[in-house]
């Protein structure tokens, strides 16, 4: 089973666009979307924003449905001039960015006893990868940074003020969480991020690009699971 983790229903443009065969099941906490394809199972779900609300996701999924890969998928926030709006980015390696204890020696970003970072170099990344190559879907690999809070430029001063913020080029809520989750059950990761705007572009910029978005995260889902 290949399980794939979308923060809200509003990245895609309808669950009937990705399966006309869906069949529902239901935990105490989350609704979950199973559909085949060429013999291939996946189940998709809607963890909600935020790394509370994507951890305990991994957890219910894992722990349900015994996947052995997750993808994670869908819009993020760049600080990158030269990434553009709607373009698409493949994460090879996982930061928090409101991460602080520093000063019991542990790295920007770390949580204390945990991983500095995670790395995504996994067969099932390698895949996709080469599933968006072979159907001329062009992406940028690059680090990611997960945080609690919508950066734009109103509160971005916040943030800048560490060597973490420039090393890395997307910014989501779930990430980052998603992948501490999968690295302790040893479930193969891979996140593509589509770009909803620069954070430090203007306020509500990605509005701007609300439209187009959940046309770009569905296309990438169904070309993933129709040559997987």
């Amino acid at each position: 089973m290949n399980g794939v983790i979308i923060a809200l229903k509003e990245e895609i443009t309808s669950i009937n666009d990705i399966s006309d065969d869906v069949k529902v099941y239901e935990t105490n906490f989350f609704k979950y979307y199973i559909f085949s394809k060429n013999n291939n199972n996946f189940v998709l779900v809607f963890s909600g924003v935020g790394k509370a609300n994507s951890a305990a996701c991994t957890i219910d999924l894992i722990k349900t449905f015994n996947v052995k890969n997750i993808l994670n998928i869908g819009v993020c926030g760049t600080n990158k001039n030269d990434i553009e709006k709607n373009s698409v980015t493949v994460l090879s390696r996982n930061y928090y960015l409101d991460v602080d204890a520093t000063e019991f020696g542990y790295s920007f970003g770390q949580v204390p006893k945990e991983l500095e970072f995670f790395e995504n170099e996994n067969e099932f990344n390698n895949k996709i990868k080469k599933i968006l190559k072979e159907n001329n879907i062009e992406f940028k690999q690059c680090y990611g940074a997960t945080i609690d809070s919508f950066i734009n430029n109103k509160n971005i001063d916040k943030f800048v003020d560490n060597d973490l913020f420039e090393k890395v080029s997307c910014f989501d809520m779930e990430s980052c969480s998603i992948k501490q989750i999968a690295s302790k059950a040893k479930t193969n990761t891979s996140f593509i991020k589509v770009i909803s705007d620069n954070i430090r572009g203007k306020t509500n910029e990605y509005i701007e690009t609300k439209e187009t978005w959940p046309k770009t995260v569905t296309k990438i889902i169904n070309l993933i699971i129709n040559n997987f």
